[in-house]
């Protein structure tokens, strides 16, 4: 079996937000379902980024960043 994960990246700022997300999510999944993929989840992925400075110098608190990955498998 093989897998195949993509990023999903949906920033809308206008009415009908929700139904322009799931419409970009629909395209996505049908458009590598076309390609022989097969749609499995969505996953929520964290990441921390310290920036650690210089012996110290320059130290800022880490950042946290959210990602959305798409899941197909074939």
């Amino acid at each position: 079996m093989e897998f195949k994960v993509i990023p999903f990246y949906a920033n809308i700022s206008d009415r009908d937000a929700s139904k322009k997300v799931a419409d970009r999510f629909e395209e996505l999944i049908n458009s590598q379902s076309l390609a022989g993929w097969e749609y499995v989840k969505l996953e929520n992925v964290t990441s921390n980024i310290n920036n650690g400075g210089f012996f110290g110098w320059g130290v800022k608190s880490p950042k946290t960043i959210h990602y959305q990955l798409v899941v197909f498998k074939r």
